[in-house]
């Protein structure tokens, strides 16, 4: 779930909630984020890529982890779309 209050962003994780910054935007194709508790080089990306021909949608997500915190990371990511696509009944 993700919160609006101005300019901060609230995404909460399943009870673990991360304040976050929008770096950068452009409708229909990305959002940026910097979490406040993360160090300045941080980010997460989600980006919305079409394939030109098939007009496939995809929903790409880039999110900076430590190496340790890799497999971690995936499996959260993992998690969240396919919590996303049960939502949309898909």
């Amino acid at each position: 779930k993700v919160k609006v209050n101005k300019d901060k962003f609230s995404f909460d994780w399943g009870g673990t909630i991360e304040e976050a910054q929008l770096l950068n935007k452009k409708e229909n194709d990305h959002v940026k984020f910097r979490f406040l508790n993360k160090p300045d080089h941080t980010f997460v990306e989600f980006k919305i890529k079409v394939d030109e021909i098939t007009k496939d949608v995809a929903l790409v997500v880039v999110d900076f982890v430590d190496a340790n915190e890799k497999e971690e990371s995936k499996e959260l990511w993992d998690k969240q779309i396919e919590d996303l696509l049960d939502a949309m009944g898909l």
